[in-house]
């Protein structure tokens, strides 16, 4: 079972994003986002998640920089760098084809 570690910060998003990561980006009034996060709950992996709500103060740098019009987004990052995304809520088998190039 995954657990996903709130990001109060940049410098929490940066050090997290440092090795394999998956970043969700979502907000408390999404409901797409909710179902997400039940679904990446019941994920068996080591890779460690993490989630920015979009409407803190310090997302708006980030999201700028990852280009993110819409919610919810799930960014993979290895090594700092994006290496892919999905977008909306998208079936566990789509997220286990992105967790591949991370473990």
């Amino acid at each position: 079972m995954v657990t996903i570690k709130k990001i109060n910060s940049l410098d929490e998003y940066k050090s997290m994003i440092k090795g394999c990561a998956v970043i969700k980006f979502s907000a408390v009034w999404c409901a797409p986002c909710r179902f997400l996060a039940e679904t990446i709950k019941g994920l068996d992996t080591t890779v460690p998640f993490g989630e920015i709500d979009v409407d803190d103060e310090f997302a708006d740098a980030i999201t700028a920089d990852l280009n993110i019009r819409g919610i919810p987004v799930l960014i993979f990052f290895k090594d700092g760098k994006e290496v892919s995304r999905t977008v909306g809520a998208v079936p566990v088998d789509k997220i286990i084809e992105n967790l591949k190039g991370l473990e």
